[in-house]
């Protein structure tokens, strides 16, 4: 059997550790497989490989990384630089990898690209591109990472049409295999006894998923509700990290990082006050399970304030929930305008607000676009088809 090696960068609870986990049941039936993640993660990813058919190996030594896609830090940012610095641990990572000698390693992220570098030609390797591409920026970090995406790897796996045709990539195998659901996805529920388990009232309840980010625009969706009528029996339920984590001390790491983040702390902290005063909000917070919050709703919105792949679109089309998204060249993949959802102007809570009325007032309209998000999730974010896409592109780089 063959050896798959894979490499994620993070264990954070979040869409690309999703993917991530989604990854490792496509293969581990298929090869035998080890995974390497960094030991400083949320619990709940490693309990999740708690019980599969892999070899899991916790690292300490941070990975280089080499961040840009729309919606990352820029080049000031402390994240940025962590993974730049972090190109002192090459030769560890090189040894390691080659102390393993799989068949085949996966980079679970373009931001690990040129990492590409170190892997022995001898391995074939694959980089999963699961950021979407800036609209024409053509910058030096964009050919940075097209150049590596081109010269590192015997194939590139891309989430969408448009990233393939925007990278344009001719050395390399390329190939589309879009998110899918997770293996156990749980069905969907009652609305009343999902309201009940969550003790919420059982009224037009319009679902975010995001936590305080502004890249996904929390500050948007709380703006619009801002302009509905406190009358009106519409909800707004939060999911995600709803804290504001920066901590203030007379430490000197705390003071540097506190004057690094103070901007973002501001911004969080407002945003929790609009919420805070709005008794149409609801905050749910991180959720493990998030089959009960989308049983208990009754669409979704995406306001986010620029292109990135949105995992809850399709999750939410499971149960039959319309997607109300901000308008991108790059999400019209996942979102059909008055096919399985509606677009919004960009940064606009006015417009979004109106959009929310609109499916609020028509029952019919809403129905209709939620089965055919329904249709479009099974139909291309399919678990099964997924799995039999990767196996098979697999073996046909390690069989070359």
């Amino acid at each position: 059997m063959n050896e798959v090696l894979l490499i994620h960068h993070c264990a954070n609870l979040g869409g690309a550790s999703k993917s991530f986990i989604n990854l490792v049941d496509f293969l581990s039936s298929d090869f035998k497989v080890t995974v390497l993640l960094p030991n400083s993660g949320s619990k709940y990813i490693y309990k999740e490989f708690e019980n599969k058919n892999i070899n899991l190996k916790l690292i300490k030594k941070t990975i280089p990384t080499f961040s840009y896609y729309s919606g990352n830090s820029s080049i000031f940012s402390f994240g940025f630089w962590k993974g730049i610095l972090a190109w002192k641990n090459i030769f560890y990572w090189k040894n390691l990898i080659n102390n393993i000698s799989p068949d085949m390693v996966i980079l679970n992220s373009s931001v690990l690209a040129p990492f590409g570098s170190i892997i022995n030609k001898k391995i074939k390797s694959i980089c999963i591109v699961r950021e979407t591409f800036l609209e024409k920026k053509y910058g030096l970090r964009e050919k940075i990472k097209i150049k590596s995406l081109n010269n590192f790897f015997d194939g590139v796996v891309f989430l969408s049409d448009y990233d393939k045709n925007y990278a344009k990539l001719n050395n390399p195998e390329t190939i589309v295999i879009k998110n899918t659901l997770s293996k156990n996805s749980k069905k969907k529920i009652t609305k009343d006894i999902a309201c009940e388990k969550l003790d919420i009232e059982n009224v037009f309840n319009v679902l975010y998923v995001g936590g305080l980010s502004k890249l996904k625009g929390i500050h948007i969706i709380v703006k619009a509700f801002d302009q509905i009528p406190k009358d009106n029996n519409i909800n707004l339920l939060l999911a995600g990290n709803l804290k504001n984590k920066i901590k203030f001390n007379y430490e000197l790491k705390q003071k540097v990082y506190k004057v690094l983040k103070y901007k973002k702390y501001v911004y969080k902290k407002e945003v929790l006050n609009k919420i805070k005063n709005n008794i149409n909000i609801i905050p749910l917070g991180l959720q493990e399970d998030m089959s009960t919050v989308y049983s208990a709703s009754d669409i979704l919105v995406v306001p986010s304030t620029k292109p990135h792949q949105s995992r809850p679109a399709f999750e939410a089309g499971y149960y039959n929930l319309p997607v109300i998204i901000t308008d991108y060249l790059q999400t019209k993949d996942f979102v059909k305008d008055k096919y399985n959802g509606l677009v919004f102007k960009p940064n606009s809570p006015t417009d979004l607000f109106k959009k929310i009325i609109k499916l609020y007032k028509e029952d019919d309209f809403r129905i209709k676009l939620g089965d055919n998000n329904y249709k479009n999730t099974i139909e291309e974010h399919n678990f099964e088809i997924a799995k039999k896409e990767f196996s098979k592109f697999i073996n046909k780089l390690i069989f070359v």
